[in-house]
C-alpha cells in the first residue's frame, strides 16, 4: 500500500516513521569542506565494495548531537561500548556540533525477489525508486549523498573564532550587496565603521586567517 502513496489502515507510529524518513531525506548535513570529501570517499569505497559482491538496499544512518557550550570535551570522549565511527565536530549557525555516518543493512543481495520488486516498483510506485541493481544502487546512492552533504560548516576549533568568521561572512556578504548597487538602510546616519570593525575583528581572533 505504502509503495502507491496510500496509508488507510496503516498504524500510526508508521506513519509518524514514514513522515520521519521524509524529513530525513529531504534535510540537508551540514560538515566543512574536508569533511565532506573524506566522508563521500569513504562512501565511494564502501559502496564500490558493495557493487562489487552485488549488494543493494543498503542505508545510512547519521547521528547528530548538539553540544552545548563547553561540554565538547565530555561529549567526544570515547566510552566502553562505543560502536560508531569517527566523530565529526563542526560549528554551524550558532551551534556546535558533532557527526556521526555509518553505513547499514549491507548484506543484502541482487536476488530474485529483488528483480522482482524492482518490476512491480518500475510500474507503480513514484520515482526514484531504490530497489535497483547494485551498480544502479551504488550510484545513486553516492550522488544523493553528494548534494545532500554540504560543506560549508566552520571546523571547531575554538567557538569564538568561529563566531568571528560567521561575523566576517556576513559582513562581506552585507557589502558586495552595497557595492553591487543594492540599498542599505538604517535607523541611524551612516557611518564609515565596517573598517573599525574588520579591525577590531582582526585583533580580536589574532593569528586566524580568514579566506
Amino acid at each position: 500500500r505504502e509503495c502507491f502513496g496510500c496509508i488507510r489502515d496503516v498504524p500510526i507510529e508508521r506513519q509518524r516513521y514514514l513522515r520521519g524518513k521524509r524529513e530525513a531525506y529531504d534535510a540537508p548535513i551540514y560538515l566543512t569542506s574536508a569533511q565532506r570529501e573524506e566522508v563521500l570517499s569513504a562512501i565511494k569505497n564502501d559502496t564500490a565494495l558493495f557493487e562489487k559482491h552485488l549488494l543493494m538496499d543498503y542505508s545510512m544512518i547519521v547521528g547528530i548531537q548538539r553540544v552545548a557550550p563547553g561540554t565538547l570535551g565530555d561529549a567526544i570522549k570515547p566510552h566502553d561500548g562505543d560502536v560508531h565511527g569517527k566523530p565529526y565536530v563542526v560549528h554551524y549557525q550558532g551551534e556546535t556540533l558533532i557527526l556521526y555516518f555509518g553505513i547499514i543493512d549491507f548484506l543484502q543481495p541482487w536476488n530474485g525477489g529483488k528483480k522482482v520488486a524492482h518490476v512491480i516498483k518500475k510500474c507503480f510506485a513514484p520515482r526514484p525508486i531504490s530497489t535497483v541493481n547494485p551498480t544502479k544502487y551504488s550510484a545513486q546512492f553516492n550522488d544523493f549523498f553528494a548534494y545532500k552533504l554540504k560543506g560549508v560548516a566552520f571546523e571547531h576549533d575554538d567557538e569564538s573564532v568561529a563566531g568571528l568568521k560567521e561575523e566576517v561572512s556576513r559582513l562581506r556578504r552585507l557589502l558586495g550587496r552595497t557595492s553591487s548597487g543594492a540599498t542599505v538602510t538604517a535607523s541611524s546616519p551612516a557611518k564609515p565603521e565596517s573598517p573599525s570593525l574588520f579591525e577590531r575583528l582582526r585583533s580580536t581572533a589574532s593569528g586566524v586567517t580568514v579566506a
